[in-house]
């Protein structure tokens, strides 16, 4: 199976678990349900437009990302954050700055990606081996 056919199914999947989630579900079995079967894979994580299939959703490109209209990327911070959606905040910038906008700030952005790739990019990958 396709990289990207394997992010598209899992970002589905995060989709209609949220939608679903029980209460007192906890993010880390939801992600466990979804993706375990994935694992051991390359997963590219595109977005897609509910609109338009063949683009990227309108306000995000990847599925991973901490917006608050992608399901798989709240589940993520949740899981993956040392303090859950507490730290929400520090991962947000890059996901809903907008580089073209007067006071972006290029630092903020780089160091809120970053600090997002180090707590909850890299144990994601390590615990479902996606490379």
């Amino acid at each position: 199976m396709g990289n990207h056919t394997v992010g598209k199914a899992i970002g589905q999947l995060a989709e209609e678990a949220v939608r679903g989630r029980k209460p007192g579900e906890a993010a880390l079995d939801i992600l466990d349900r979804i993706c375990k079967r994935w694992g051991n894979c390359d997963a590219a994580f595109d977005s897609v437009d509910p609109d338009n299939p063949s683009s990227y959703h309108p306000d995000y490109d990847d599925t991973r990302i901490p917006h608050p209209k992608a399901a798989l990327g709240m589940l993520l911070v949740e899981a993956f954050a040392p303090n859950g959606l507490d730290d929400l905040h520090k991962y947000q910038y890059f996901a809903v700055c907008d580089s073209r906008s007067a006071d972006y700030d290029e630092a903020k952005d780089t160091e809120a990606l970053e600090t997002w790739a180090a707590e909850i990019e890299a144990p994601f990958k390590k615990r479902y081996n996606f490379w």
